[in-house]
């Protein structure tokens, strides 16, 4: 409540539910089961108010209100009514996968961003709906719009969304970072009973072709491979060396001693 710019603060006694209600900063909040109401009396004259409904559009309700904003008039009672009414309702999964011989382990463990818009009519649906999988429950705002993120294998059902509502989902990075994203079931129209999925599957496959170098292996062809080549002898082995070295060295021995004992001859 406002009295013209100014936040109404203070304390206010009451009828129904509680005896008192104190607004702070302009605001209080109290809760109504069914059948229940609250009456906040002693508010001036020319104070203007509006009254929101914390849960409004859950759980397959519909809610619609009546004086749900005013201006209190001098000894006229204002009354701000709510009904929530149960409406035939389903339920709408995203799921997501990702897939191809090219996946490393980041992209399995990379948060993928979707955008789930739903409408009534022409009219987008604003509100927050319980969910199951990756989160307890998605806020849908004015332009009926809902940000989710999952990884790959992960899920999120939105339920009671009501029935005849149609719905888009879309990937933020659809085909970037060489993956060719497909999907079924992104657009579509929720049916009382029943649920929907909207699947998207990410693929990157790399590059599986060889060099197309022939060898020759396994194809039946001689390449000479493994063929033995007749070998004179090692040139590279020292001890075959010191072997013709010492046999060299005793023939040369020889010589000298043979020539040593022969006589010599005279001259005439």
């Amino acid at each position: 409540m406002k009295d013209g710019e100014t936040p109404l603060s203070g304390t206010f006694a009451c009828v129904g539910t509680q005896t008192s209600l104190t607004f702070q900063a302009g605001k209080a909040t109290f809760p109504l089961k069914h059948g229940q109401s609250i009456t906040i009396q002693g508010i001036p004259a020319g104070v203007t108010y509006e009254v929101t409904e914390a849960e409004a559009n859950m759980d397959g309700y519909e809610m619609t209100s009546t004086n749900a904003t005013g201006t209190i008039q001098k000894d006229i009672a204002a009354t701000a009514a709510f009904t929530n009414t149960k409406v035939p309702s389903g339920t709408l999964t995203v799921t997501k996968t990702v897939s191809g011989n090219g996946v490393q382990p980041a992209d399995r463990n990379k948060e993928w961003g979707f955008t789930v818009t739903m409408k009534h009519g022409e009219t987008p649906l604003e509100g927050k709906f319980d969910c199951e999988g990756t989160q307890t429950s998605l806020s849908f705002n004015a332009n009926g719009h809902a940000d989710v993120r999952l990884k790959h294998g992960e899920s999120i059902t939105i339920q009671g969304i009501p029935a005849g509502v149609t719905y888009t989902v879309t990937e933020d990075m659809a085909d970037l970072d060489g993956f060719k994203t497909t999907s079924t079931g992104a657009t579509g129209t929720i049916q009382e009973g029943k649920a929907v999925t909207a699947a998207f599957t990410n693929t990157k496959n790399g590059d599986v072709t060889g060099t197309g170098e022939d060898t020759g292996a396994g194809t039946g062809e001689d390449t000479g491979a493994g063929t033995p080549v007749p070998q004179t002898g090692d040139a590279d082995s020292p001890g075959l060396w010191l072997f013709l070295l010492a046999l060299s060295a005793m023939g040369l021995t020889a010589v000298f001693l043979r020539a040593k004992r022969a006589p010599g001859r005279r001259r005439p």
